[in-house]
C-alpha cells in the first residue's frame, strides 16, 4: 500500500486528527474515545455531542468509523496498517501520557508512532 493513493488518504486522516488534538489541547482526553464538553459524558465518535477524544477517538471520528457499530476494532486495525500501527498500543501510548497532564508528550510520541 505505501506510495498509493489509499496510504496517502489515510495518512492524512492520522495526521489531520494529530493535528487538531494539537491545536485543541483542551479537547484531547484519555480514558475513552469520546466524551462530551459539558458533563464529560462517554459518546460515541461520530455524536453529535463528541467534543472531546482521544486520539483513537479523533482518528475513527475523521475516518468515518462508528465505534457503536459491529467491527469497529477491525475496521481500525485494518485503518491503521498503512503505518503498521495496532490501535491498543495507540491508545496505550495516549493514555499514558494525558492522564499525567503531558498532552505534548502523547502527541510527540503519537506522530512518531503513526507517521514515521
Amino acid at each position: 500500500m505505501r506510495g498509493t493513493e489509499e496510504h496517502r488518504r489515510r495518512f492524512l486522516i492520522v495526521k489531520g486528527a494529530l493535528d487538531w488534538l494539537e491545536a485543541n489541547p483542551d479537547k484531547h482526553i484519555g480514558g475513552a474515545l469520546a466524551k462530551e464538553k459539558a458533563g464529560g459524558k462517554v459518546v460515541s465518535v461520530q455524536s453529535e455531542q463528541a467534543d472531546c477524544f482521544c486520539a483513537i477517538g479523533r482518528i475513527a471520528h475523521d475516518a468515518g468509523f462508528d465505534d457503536d457499530e459491529p467491527g469497529f476494532g477491525d475496521k481500525l486495525r485494518d485503518f491503521l496498517s498503512f503505518a503498521n500501527a495496532e490501535p491498543v498500543l495507540t491508545i496505550r501510548i495516549n493514555d499514558q501520557h494525558v492522564l499525567m497532564g503531558r498532552k505534548d508528550m502523547a502527541l510527540a510520541n503519537l506522530r512518531n508512532y503513526l507517521l514515521w
